[in-house]
């Protein structure tokens, strides 16, 4: 789209409203809707992660990080068009940011579980 100069087209394929973008999303709920995991530990891990996916998606989408830190790791690979190697490092980044930005949002959990658990106790003390 860009060498044809339609820019304003350019992420119509990748935007988060394209219906490429849906018709994917909706690929990966019906057929995890559908997955049945027998191993209990693999399931306790799945259960855990998938509490902390919303976490993740609202920290690694903030404006801040999305503008100022993942939109330039890119930059060198591209410019000097080393696809494989940026190919490679976008799978390390994706397992990394995944993977911090759970540990953040179980921490925040952990968090209010704990704050609730003061409230819950000082109610009781109040009543008491």
């Amino acid at each position: 789209m860009e060498r044809t100069g339609h820019f304003a087209f350019t992420n119509v394929l990748v935007d988060y409203t394209s219906p490429t973008v849906f018709i994917g999303s909706l690929a990966l709920l019906l057929f995890f809707a559908n997955v049945e995991i027998n191993n209990i530990k693999l399931k306790n891990i799945v259960i855990i992660l998938s509490k902390a996916t919303l976490g993740v998606y609202l920290i690694h989408d903030n404006y801040m990080i999305r503008n100022t830190i993942v939109s330039r790791l890119f930059m060198h690979e591209l410019h000097q068009a080393a696809y494989k190697t940026a190919l490679l490092k976008l799978i390390v980044v994706v397992i990394s940011v995944y993977l911090i930005c759970s540990f953040i949002d179980l921490l925040r959990g952990k968090f209010f579980d704990i704050i609730k658990e003061l409230v819950t106790k000082v109610k009781n003390t109040k009543k008491e």
